[in-house]
């Protein structure tokens, strides 16, 4: 999951919005490849695809601290981005 931002939440410091990533490529609706060269201080295991109708409201307190996190760069914060925007104006 990526968080895509934590801020300007009815409840400020308790939710943040994320997209869901997956390991398939196969969907109805087209997926788009997250690049491992877009991520900063992590590594992905098994090629992972953005699901842009996955995007939800959830708990900043069910994002786990003990699991590897790392930073989008300018060029995955676009990537992530464009895809959402080609999802919500094709």
């Amino acid at each position: 999951m990526i968080v895509i931002s934590n801020v300007d939440r009815p409840y400020v410091e308790q939710e943040a919005t994320v997209v869901c990533l997956t390991t398939q490529s196969e969907y109805s609706y087209e997926v788009t490849e997250l690049p491992s060269d877009v991520l900063d201080s992590v590594e992905l295991r098994k090629t992972s695809y953005v699901m842009p109708w996955a995007i939800y409201t959830i708990p900043l307190s069910s994002i786990r601290d003990d699991l590897p996190s790392g930073t989008l760069t300018a060029d995955g914060k676009r990537l992530v981005a464009d895809v959402i925007d080609g999802m919500v104006r094709p």
